[in-house]
């Protein structure tokens, strides 16, 4: 295991009478290619202790929908069969994550958890590290490079990310080793449910939304991996941002999930020797990384303050400038406005819980154009995001935002509304692009939806 991928963030000692290990998986929501499950089965093998697996879902999750608790718990399922089928059991509890955390670690020599670094992430592991009644340790597997390891303040650009993760990737960029069971089967006495019958006892009975177009789990997972790399990755790197086209992974909400992980990905794409495997591993690993970044570096990365000053200053100085239309959030959400290829966009973020990634950029500036100041668009752009997107509430999609009103950008030459930041046309996406190719295909999936 490598030493830097493992972090103590408490220095509780062991009660006496230690009975078990506890790894209290959050994130990484896999049984394959997950450090921290593998640090605490060899943790349990050194101290000769059985170990189970607990998840605590959290049924008032910021910005989580039906759609969401659906993907997540019905890919969990998943992942408890693979436990199973190494002798480890899982343990599913509603409620808040560190009070089942405590209640769980009663008797437990130690306690491992994988890193997360949304706010809600931060403020559980801090909160844990504090009350946890053992041993804590925290260990990355949903990044190549640990954030610590990879820059110790915020990166303003993908450039500062590439030069310092280059050549820290050899190390790092490799799986766990696989071990067995100390003890298997061992479950503490408490009442335990599977995650589906979590998934009927949350409120709303969670069900339909976008996430029934997009089968969830680590299995659905590397077969989407696979179809990438046998129908699209050769011709990433020149179509990856045709939303016409359509040459893109799919693997965004697995890998928010957890139910993929990126060093898996990532040594599948290089080991291809595709000539679009550099394009997709700048997105899969540079930016994406970038991204955990700016979340775990800025105080409140979905706030419009971590917006760059410069960017709220121009936009703040264009905000009185008149905009050729405008619509109220209603308006935007049910794709009402005079623009059939936004409208397109974000029916295809309510109808699949997805948006083609240079869509995205396109709906966030033109959420900006229409809207009479530049905090209410940013915080429209956040709600529907985090509203509809099966990756929303994630890094990645946190930062995508952002960029869109400045973040991880260079001042530009002034226009009107926008200032020096970024600016996006109707009449630019269809310079480069087929955009009726991309309507027409999006609102034949609206309208099977529909039916």
């Amino acid at each position: 295991m490598m030493e830097e991928r493992v972090r103590q963030a408490s220095g509780t000692p062991s009660p006496r009478g230690a009975s078990w290990i506890v790894y209290w998986m959050q994130q990484a929501r896999r049984e394959a290619c997950n450090h921290a499950l593998e640090y605490a089965l060899a943790r349990a093998w050194d101290m000769g202790l059985p170990a189970f697996v607990l998840f605590c879902v959290d049924p008032s999750y910021p910005g989580a929908g039906p759609s969401h608790y659906r993907f997540m718990l019905e890919g969990l399922e998943e992942t408890a069969r693979d436990l199973a089928a190494r002798g480890i059991r899982l343990l599913v509890r509603i409620g808040d994550p560190v009070e089942e955390l405590v209640a769980a670690c009663g008797r437990a020599a130690l306690a491992v958890t994988d890193g997360g670094h949304t706010p809600v992430q931060r403020r559980w592991r801090a909160e844990a590290a504090a009350r946890c009644p053992c041993p804590l340790y925290v260990v990355e597997t949903d990044t190549a490079v640990p954030p610590g390891m990879l820059h110790d303040r915020m990166a303003w650009s993908a450039a500062v990310v590439r030069r310092r993760m280059e050549p820290l990737l050899e190390g790092m960029l490799e799986p766990p080793p696989r071990l067995g069971v100390a003890i298997p089967g061992f479950l503490p006495d408490t009442p335990a449910m599977s995650p589906l019958e979590a998934l009927a006892m949350l409120p709303g009975h969670p069900g339909a939304g976008p996430a029934g177009r997009i089968r969830p789990g680590s299995a659905a997972a590397r077969a989407a991996l696979g179809r990438f790399i046998d129908e699209d990755l050769d011709e990433y790197g020149s179509s990856s941002r045709d939303p016409a086209r359509n040459c893109v992974s799919g693997l965004s909400p697995y890998l928010h999930f957890g139910q993929i992980s990126p060093v898996e990905a990532a040594l599948e794409i290089r080991n291809t020797g595709s000539p679009g495997a550099g394009a997709f591993l700048e997105q899969l690993l540079v930016r994406r990384e970038l991204a955990v970044n700016f979340c775990a570096r800025s105080p409140a990365p979905g706030s419009w303050g971590a917006i760059p000053e410069w960017a709220r200053r121009t936009l703040g100085e264009h905000s009185g400038d008149p905009r050729e239309y405008t619509y109220t959030l209603e308006d935007m959400e049910g794709a009402r406005t005079h623009d059939d290829a936004w409208n397109a966009a974000q029916k295809e973020l309510v109808t699949t819980g997805t948006m083609h990634g240079y869509m995205r950029m396109y709906w966030g500036k033109m959420i900006l154009a229409w809207t009479p100041s530049p905090e209410e668009a940013f915080r429209r752009a956040t709600l529907l995001n985090d509203r509809y997107a099966l990756d929303g509430r994630d890094p990645n999609s946190t930062a995508g935002v952002g960029w869109c009103f400045g973040l991880h950008d260079r001042p530009w030459p002034g226009r009107r509304v926008f200032g020096s930041v970024r600016s996006m046309t109707r009449r630019s996406l269809e310079a480069k692009y087929d955009i009726g190719a991309y309507v027409a295909r999006i609102e034949s999936i609206a309208g099977e939806e529909m039916r």
